[in-house]
């Protein structure tokens, strides 16, 4: 894939199935499922944060849409069965918080205030489902 295919379906999937406009009020979460063995030095070599959550689960956090374009193709390229990309459009979580809103929206854990999101899962790389 050229830069710009890459480039135009990294907007594609920010705009049209994310919805986000600026990216400035939203986190941007990137869980692999399961985790590769390469996720912890890909996200540390992107200096973005890394979030365990569940009982083995990891994700990555953009915290504004330049970071989670940057984060994206790297997310891609470590391809495991299922990649779900999430955007929050709450910006003041801490990582508990964060965890929560998670799974609540990957494992239906139950929450009292669930956080308004967005949500893309690729399976094999295929988009097959989108809500939010």
């Amino acid at each position: 894939m050229s830069s710009q295919q890459r480039h135009a379906r990294l907007c594609e999937l920010f705009h049209e199935h994310l919805g986000s406009d600026d990216g400035s009020s939203s986190v941007y979460v990137f869980v692999p499922d399961p985790p590769t063995n390469e996720f912890g030095s890909t996200v540390d070599g992107l200096q973005v944060q890394a979030l365990a959550w569940g009982s083995a689960g990891k994700a990555a956090v953009a915290s504004d849409l330049e970071s989670a374009m940057r984060l994206a193709p790297a997310m891609f390229e470590l391809w495991s069965d299922k990649l779900f990309v999430l955007r929050f459009a709450e910006t003041q979580f801490n990582a508990h918080a964060l965890r929560a809103a998670i799974e609540h929206v990957l494992s239906g854990t139950p929450m009292l205030d669930p956080p308004n999101f967005a949500m893309a899962k690729f399976d094999w790389g295929d988009l097959v489902v989108e809500e939010g």
